[in-house]
């Protein structure tokens, strides 16, 4: 059984923080990742994808603004987002030699595999190729991220409903978009499709959006939303889909 003095589940940005920070410290460190890549949800599926997708809009936005400039732009209905975040794989694979790169100059190694406890200080690891070991670390940190709720009752198998994971792999851009909930990153996703000329509707129970924030600042933005042709309906509640 291979020992390690920190042992780390997930190699996303927490993960690569921790374990950079016990191998400065002089510890053997190892990081276990679930996927065949590492960089973790917010390299894969959400905050750089998103981000992505965001600048354009923001680019295409800018240019309708300058309209009177003798700028013109419009997006064709059958453009996927794909389309529009064609720099997406290569910012991504770039990021990911970072992360590599930087394991490496810190003797951190990569196991690929899913970890379950077998102890608190021993795990089972199952490889992607059916190969099954174990290793033991006298700490183990778990940095595995989150994934988006997902209610049951909730049709997410059919082709009109998406999470925040999923909705980037839309064909193409709606006509309309509903977003149930009225927390960070439901308006995001609305300000960014709203910048694309999608109808949009954001549905929350709270009274306001964003409820942790400053009301001035929240008043600031739902203004900005409603002139961007969004619906903002507030103090309601989704019942069925």
């Amino acid at each position: 059984m291979k020992e390690y003095d920190v042992l780390i589940i997930g190699s996303g940005p927490g993960g690569e923080k921790a374990a950079v920070q016990a191998s400065k410290l002089g510890k053997k460190v190892g990081v276990i990742e679930s996927r065949p890549v590492i960089g973790g949800a917010g390299l894969h599926l959400g905050t750089l994808p998103s981000k992505t997708l965001r600048e354009t809009a923001l680019f295409l936005a800018g240019l309708k603004q300058r309209g009177g400039m003798g700028f013109h732009c419009s997006i064709g209905k059958d453009v996927t987002l794909g389309e529009l975040m064609h720099k997406k794989t290569e910012v991504i694979r770039g990021q990911m030699d970072v992360v590599v790169d930087h394991f490496a100059r810190n003797n951190i190694e990569i196991i690929y595999g899913e970890a379950s406890f077998l102890d608190k200080h021993v795990l089972a690891i199952k490889g992607h190729d059916g190969d099954a070991k174990e290793l033991k670390a006298d700490v183990i940190v778990i940095a595995t991220g989150s994934a988006p709720a997902r209610p049951e009752g909730v049709p997410f198998d059919a082709d009109h409903v998406y999470d925040s994971d999923t909705i980037l792999n839309l064909d193409s851009i709606p006509g309309r978009l509903t977003v149930i909930g009225g927390g960070v990153i439901g308006c995001e996703y609305a300000c960014i499709f709203a910048c694309l000329g999608v109808k949009v509707t954001i549905i929350e129970k709270r009274d306001k959006l964003l409820g942790f924030a400053d009301r001035e600042i929240v008043e600031s933005l739902q203004y900005w939303m409603r002139h961007s042709a969004t619906t903002l309906r507030l103090g309601e509640e989704v019942v069925s889909i």
